[in-house]
């Protein structure tokens, strides 16, 4: 899976670069490529848990390897446990596989701005490497997908998954948690607000037992 990773990057190396080289004088970090560890290979159900950006990452566009290698080496936020995003994150993975560091992570946003969301033209930019996204799902094969993203991202997902269906789930509002029907995407796909957003209107707790019953 690494490989088919490592090689889906290297093909993609020109256009993945051109968006840094394009804005150079700005603080863009990445890009962000993935390498999901061998626990996700043999998980019981594979989990595929997209974000938007990171917060702050390694820089060495020339080097797929090495921004892999940079992957590996934060192991799905193993020393940011206490924050939002990775806090829901491992208690996602605890509720439906009873286990922690199994998962894999994905981001829209190939690059962050200044360690947040980039804005404008430059998230247009960004956003042209969304396939790589689809393509990475391809690769990976999960069982289950959350975007942890909040609606906003909503136009991106179905620029990239077209004639995706979102449809209510339970009683909530649908910009809060939304269940994602297409093709490409597996039968357990969820859009749901960014953790710290849930954490703020008070849905964390709501949010996790609604996947108890959802995901069983």
């Amino acid at each position: 899976m690494k490989k088919r990773l490592e090689s889906l990057y290297l093909e993609n190396l020109d256009q993945i670069k051109s968006v840094r080289l394009k804005y150079n004088d700005y603080d863009l970090e990445g890009p962000f490529l993935i390498s999901p560890s061998e626990k996700y290979n043999i998980s019981k159900n594979k989990i595929f848990i997209i974000g938007q950006q990171t917060n702050g990452w390694c820089c060495d566009i020339d080097s797929v390897q090495n921004q892999m290698k940079c992957y590996d080496d934060f192991n799905l936020g193993e020393s940011y446990s206490s924050t939002p995003f990775w806090n829901v994150f491992h208690k996602i993975e605890k509720t439906i596989l009873n286990d922690n560091y199994c998962s894999a992570w994905g981001n829209f946003n190939r690059y962050d701005f200044e360690a947040d969301r980039p804005t404008g033209e430059i998230e247009n930019e960004i956003a042209k490497l969304d396939y790589l996204l689809k393509d990475e799902i391809k690769v990976l094969k999960p069982d289950i997908c959350f975007f942890l993203i909040g609606h906003s991202f909503d136009d991106r997902i179905k620029k990239l998954f077209p004639s995706a269906v979102f449809d209510k789930v339970g009683d909530w509002n649908i910009n809060q948690l939304a269940k994602i029907k297409h093709a490409d995407l597996p039968v357990y796909s969820y859009r749901t607000y960014h953790p710290k957003y849930l954490r703020l209107k008070s849905l964390e707790e709501p949010f996790i037992n609604e996947l108890k019953k959802e995901i069983k």
